[in-house]
């Protein structure tokens, strides 16, 4: 018996292990096109922190960005914490800041954050694969893990934190919360948000256990590093970073003043968008699932047509984009409806945690931020994958097929990876006609200034254009380019004439930021669709000669 017994847990060991393999390959395969992606949105800020580190390590928010319409010090201009550039400084000081160099590197976090949700899952479905397939093919946490920001090392961290806690408290193995601890720290070093570890652990704690534990005091560890932070940073920098990263959130939130019901509609619609597996949830429940997904998408789908405007300029996108959004919308509410019934139904500490590590990361997505990004959606990930299976699991009495399973993950991976081809295509246009410019103006005798950000501002940049500030020394004779996609427009100091004009291609019907589809991925100003099937016109990019 005891032979038997040692026989069946080292075939669990093996095909654990098999599973683990199989799905860190798949990662790597999945993301191995996306190596030579060009840096968008916040990628060179984490960067220039990183080259900042390189040169002086105990300096990094030391430098000056022209990342607005004024030059500004790091620390204003990066509201984010500095781990994951430490990280970055590591790789970028022995091999280079090269594309591959660096999304090479962070297929590490992306590995960690896929073996991570695989390991949670193991505690709360019967399904782990599944549901650790419908976390990497997701939209949010795709294309996050072909950038180089501080997302997917955030959520792995979260994760092995989640993993470790509660190993470690079955077990009254007090090292494992020590671990923990300390890997909560590092999340909330890599993104402030991570800090949120410290009640939702606490939470699950005390209905764990049904009592208050002393190794609850292991979760002082993170909140001493945040005053830490704080003291050292204000002596650096005059101001508690922490503290202000938080006042920032406020007063541009309440700057923007947007309806508590637009916001609400939105975050439903990007939490919808970026769990796209969460669409096929009515399936789950046969012929009465679908015609109470019917009736809520009617009843969703009337209420966001009404209260949800859309962006100027849409022309004959708008009607896709209304519709696109109602369905988002119905699919992020079920979603949250999935976590409070999953509670309901079980009322343990593990359905609460999942409760409240999904309400917990919307409410913060949609009400505490000036703007709803996918990035602030992507904690919540590997809890729907986990939710969904589930209640895939409930709804098959505990017997799913897995056939029906591969089915609806292969539809989710299908549509995750035409919307990050249709990212990678975005972001290269920026990294493309900075190139031709530097082949065509680098050797003039002109003074080449540019707008916008994001990869066009650090490809233009590393050729020494300028970037268009406030009260730029702008000469006659001068040259100005300004791409389509384009973020704190200045007017021109003087009258211009355009030269030319130069476009790049994108993904015909699919976009995650591009101007004229609504697609918000990066931030709701867009639009109140994360991504969106819509016609997409080329990226342009425009030369004016100064008069």
């Amino acid at each position: 018996m005891a032979l038997r017994e040692n026989s069946e847990e080292n075939l669990g060991a093996m095909n654990d292990r098999h599973c683990k393999l199989l799905l860190a390959a798949l990662t790597v395969a999945a993301l191995a096109p996306f190596l030579n992606k060009a840096y968008d949105i916040d990628d060179p800020l984490f960067l220039w922190m990183a080259q900042q580190i390189v040169r002086h390590p105990l300096d990094p928010y030391g430098s000056l960005v022209h990342w607005a319409s004024v030059a500004q010090p790091m620390w204003v201009a990066m509201q984010n914490p500095p781990l994951s550039s430490y990280y970055m400084a590591a790789f970028g000081s022995l091999l280079g800041f090269d594309e591959v160099v660096m999304h090479v590197a962070f297929l590490l976090p992306a590995i960690a954050a896929v073996l991570g949700t695989f390991v949670m899952a193991r505690r709360f479905c019967e399904s782990p694969v599944p549901a650790t397939l419908l976390t990497l093919f997701t939209p949010v946490f795709f294309i996050s893990a072909t950038h180089v920001m501080c997302d997917v090392l955030l959520v792995a961290f979260w994760l092995w934190a989640i993993h470790f806690w509660m190993e470690g408290l079955d077990s009254k193995r007090w090292p494992l919360l020590l671990l923990s601890a300390l890997l909560v720290s590092a999340a909330t070093l890599t993104k402030y948000f991570g800090l949120s570890l410290v009640p939702l652990l606490f939470a699950w704690t005390v209905v764990h256990r049904r009592k208050l534990n002393l190794g609850l005091l292991y979760l002082t560890i993170p909140l001493l590093l945040v005053v830490a932070f704080e003291l050292l940073t204000t002596r650096l920098y005059g101001q508690p970073l922490f503290s202000s990263a938080m006042l920032y959130l406020r007063s541009v939130a309440v700057e923007v003043r947007i309806p508590l019901t637009t916001k609400f509609l939105t975050g439903c619609s990007f939490t919808g968008g970026c769990m796209i597996g969460a669409l096929g949830l009515a399936c789950l429940r046969g012929a009465k699932g679908l015609l109470i997904g019917a009736a809520l998408l009617l009843v969703v789908g009337f209420i966001f047509w009404s209260y949800v405007p859309l962006p100027a300029g849409l022309g004959g996108n708008a009607l896709a984009v209304r519709l696109q959004g109602c369905l988002f919308a119905t699919g992020g509410l079920a979603i949250l409806g999935l976590a409070l019934w999953d509670f309901r139904r079980r009322r343990d500490a593990d359905s609460l945690l999942l409760l409240l590590w999904t309400l917990g990361t919307f409410v913060f997505a949609t009400f505490f931020n000036w703007s709803i990004t996918a990035r602030t959606i992507l904690p919540m990930a590997p809890a729907v994958g986990i939710l969904l299976v589930r209640q895939w699991e409930r709804g098959r009495e505990g017997k799913p097929g897995s056939a029906g399973k591969m089915v609806w993950v292969a539809g989710a991976m299908v549509i995750t990876m035409l919307v990050a081809t249709a990212d990678y295509y975005e972001a290269d246009a920026s990294r493309v006609g900075a190139r031709y410019f530097e082949k065509r103006y680098s050797s003039g005798n002109a003074c080449v200034w540019f707008q916008s950000h994001w990869g066009f501002q650090f490809y233009m940049q590393r050729w020494k254009a300028k970037p268009m500030i406030q009260n730029a020394p702008i000469r006659p004779g001068d040259l100005l380019i300004v791409p389509s996609n384009n973020a704190d427009v200045l007017p021109l100091p003087h009258p211009a004439v355009l030269r030319r004009e130069i476009t790049r291609s994108l993904v015909p019907l699919v976009a995650t930021f591009a101007p004229g589809t609504a697609a918000g991925f990066y931030s709701s100003v867009r639009g109140p669709v994360p991504w969106a099937f819509a016609r997409t016109t080329p990226a342009r990019f425009a030369v004016y000669k100064i008069r």
